[in-house]
């Protein structure tokens, strides 16, 4: 299984994080850490936050001397979120630049996106949906009420016909600071 891992590179990590509104943070995740920039930016702004990633490769994990909170996790596991809040409680501001790929519209992700409201918007004719509204679901289920999410989605969630529903359910269901479309070529050999 391609993992679709394009790295989320300083300046990208500093901007999204700099378009966040929150002045007081406990903690920080990211589900889909990578190689931990959006928490890495996280920190340098808020210095006293607890930076908390999951990834599901090993080799992203390794945490050390950068003050992070690393584990291995499937954003497509539904009992993720369970693990999460039982370790860390609520959490205030969630990040991500998930994997851009399809998966299967199984069990598992029927059960995180019934868990939110968002499995309305899928058809029940497809069998495979952008990974993005899983861990998008999965963000959901484990930050706050009034936590702010600062995610990198791509244009066809966000411009394509096909997802108007998904557009409809978050315009209606979260607020939505701003939308800022990254210049091309944000992310090494995609494109």
């Amino acid at each position: 299984m391609s993992l679709a891992q394009f790295y989320t590179d300083d300046t990208v990590s500093d901007f999204l994080i700099s378009q966040l509104d929150t002045e007081s943070v406990a903690n920080v995740l990211d589900i889909g850490c990578g190689e931990s920039s959006l928490l890495l930016a996280a920190g340098r702004r808020w210095n006293e936050a607890e930076l908390i990633g999951f990834d599901i490769d090993p080799r992203n994990i390794d945490s050390s001397n950068r003050g992070l909170q690393l584990h291995s996790g499937d954003a497509l596991d539904p009992e993720l979120s369970h693990k999460i809040i039982e370790k860390y409680g609520e959490i205030d501001i969630a990040v991500s630049n998930p994997p851009y790929i399809f998966t299967k519209y199984g069990s598992n992700s029927r059960e995180i996106l019934r868990s939110v409201g968002l499995d309305q918007v899928i058809s029940k004719q497809v069998s495979l949906i952008p990974a993005e509204l899983i861990f998008l679901a999965q963000n959901l289920l484990v930050t706050k009420k009034e936590a702010e999410l600062g995610f990198i989605l791509p244009a066809s969630l966000i411009c394509g016909e096909r997802w108007e529903g998904f557009r409809e359910y978050i315009s209606s269901e979260l607020t939505i600071q701003s939308c800022i479309q990254l210049p091309n070529n944000a992310f090494k050999k995609t494109e």
